[in-house]
């Protein structure tokens, strides 16, 4: 499970990570799966908690996030969150020109990017 909180927006991207090659050949476990995913989308404390919620199928026997045995799933959500930073440049000693600026920066953060854990 991999979950990413965009600290000044409020948001929270869950990312369950699955070997999901097992459900294949077995019905009854695809049922159970089915049903886990339904609670997963249902259940509302996860939706007021939770802004969006994927799931990755990952059947190669490496770990990592782009590859043919690789799939993701969008259960809740965009599929990704926004983190914003807001500084002056006057709060960091740093000048542009001699003048202070005030800084607003959007990110988008998807399951899969690399983005710095600690923003505050």
């Amino acid at each position: 499970m991999v979950i990413r909180e965009g600290v000044h927006t409020e948001q929270v991207l869950v990312n369950i990570v699955v070997a999901s090659n097992h459900f294949v050949d077995h019905s009854q476990d695809s049922e159970i799966r089915n049903q886990l995913l339904n609670t997963w989308k249902q259940d509302p404390i996860l939706e007021k908690q939770i802004s969006t919620l994927v799931i990755t199928e990952n059947n190669g026997v490496a770990d990592v996030v782009n590859g043919q045995d690789i799939t993701t799933y969008t259960i809740r959500g965009e599929g990704r969150i926004f983190e914003a930073l807001h500084f002056s440049t006057s709060e960091e000693s740093v000048s542009l020109k001699g003048k202070d600026k005030e800084v607003k920066i959007k990110f988008q953060v998807s399951p899969f990017s690399f983005f710095q854990t600690n923003t505050t």
